[in-house]
Order: C-alpha cells, then structure tokens, then sequence
C-alpha cells in the first residue's frame, strides 16, 4: 500500500501552512527549474508533482511523485547539498509556499511530523532499492511492468476486476522514469497489450488482468 500520513499529521500540517500564501500551478508548469537554489518550501494541497534530474545532453530523469500533503524540496536542505533537482506540475496543482527556516523549525520541534518524516524517507528508501533492482537484473518488459503496476497503486482506480490510471502519462514519462528510450517503452507496452494485460479507453491506461501482471512481475 502507498504510504499515507496520518490523520493527525495531516492536521498538522494544514495548521501549519495555512498562515502561508497559495500559488496555483497548471499541468505542465516548472515550480522550481533544476538546480535552482531552494529558498521556499511548497506544500502540496492537491495535484501531483514530478521531481527530475536532467543530464548535461537535456535527457531526464525522473525521481519521484509528490502527492498531496507532500512538501518539498527537502533533500539538498537536510543534507547541506546544492539543489540538482527541477521540480515540475504534472496536473494542475495548489500549493502553499513558505520560507524555509520555519519549515524546518516546525520539522525539528514537533515529534509527530519529525517522525512522519523519517517514515517517507524510510519508504522512499525502500522504493528507489526496487528500482534500482529492476532497473539491473530484469529486462525492459519487466521493469515497464513493474512501472504500471506502481502507477496501479499510486494513481488507480478499481472498476470491477479492472484498473483505470486516473492519470495519463506519455510513453516518454514512462520511458524518464524508467531511464529507457521511448521506443523501448513503446515496445513493452504493445507486447502487455497483446498479452492481454493492458488496454487504453482514450488516453487512460486499463489494467484488464492486474492478476496477470502480478504473474508477469513474478518470474
């Protein structure tokens, strides 16, 4: 199951925040640009977030999905880093924006936030280990699979036996996130297909046989 804070955490959080200005994002839209000094901290009230790294040939990388009661970027804070990230909107979002000391203030001196805190970067641990695993010892076909099978968790909705993603996502996001070309991802996604394992209903995705794509993901 993906990690979800808890009632009081998000109580928290929205108390603290709410004393802070909203800025609104269209999908699309850079809310920080890659290595760009951090000197705010976002809160994301609604919508979803893409965090990526670009190579010096402009290829990227994605890293991460924010979603709501998220709040970023932290990472070059915490470690006393530069920022190397760029932070984009991948579907309209809201967000609270504050300055830094506070945040981390807030973070330091209430125990239920630090330790919600540790449980993300714990998970967030835990999930880039998956990856970094499929990414080395399975070939393109699973590691597309195991792909749609975190977007099934993070981003579906059941429809009777099926899953539909909510959320539409390119054959090139697929392929940042994967760290694959486009036309590789495009291969594996037309042999799902054919399998069976997949279909699209306009721009959404449909898992038709999520049980066949845990099988897949099994070998």
């Amino acid at each position: 199951m993906p990690y979800q804070p808890s009632r009081v955490v998000k109580q928290k959080l929205e108390q603290f925040f709410a004393d802070y200005p909203v800025q609104e994002y269209g999908a699309g839209e850079v809310i920080l640009p890659v290595a760009q000094p951090v000197e705010q901290i976002f809160f994301l009230k609604s919508g979803y977030v893409r965090q990526f790294l670009t190579s010096q040939a402009g290829i990227e990388l994605t890293v991460h999905y924010f979603k709501p009661y998220s709040y970023f970027p932290l990472i070059p804070l915490l470690a006393e880093r530069e920022n190397r990230f760029g932070f984009v909107a991948l579907t309209d979002c809201v967000c609270r924006v504050a300055p830094v000391k506070p945040v981390l203030e807030f973070i330091c001196h209430d125990l239920d936030i630090n330790c919600d805190l540790n449980v993300r970067f714990a998970s967030a641990i835990d999930g880039l280990s998956l990856r970094l695993e499929y990414t080395y010892f399975y070939p393109a076909l699973i590691q597309t699979a195991n792909l749609i099978n975190f977007l099934a968790v993070e981003f579906g909705r059941v429809e009777g036996e099926k899953i539909i993603l909510d959320r539409h996502f390119t054959h090139q996001q697929l392929a940042d996130w994967l760290g694959l070309a486009r036309e590789t991802v495009s291969r594996q996604i037309e042999k799902l297909k054919q399998q069976g394992i997949i279909s699209y209903r306009g721009h959404q995705m449909v898992i038709l046989d999520p049980a066949g794509l845990q099988q897949l993901l099994q070998l």
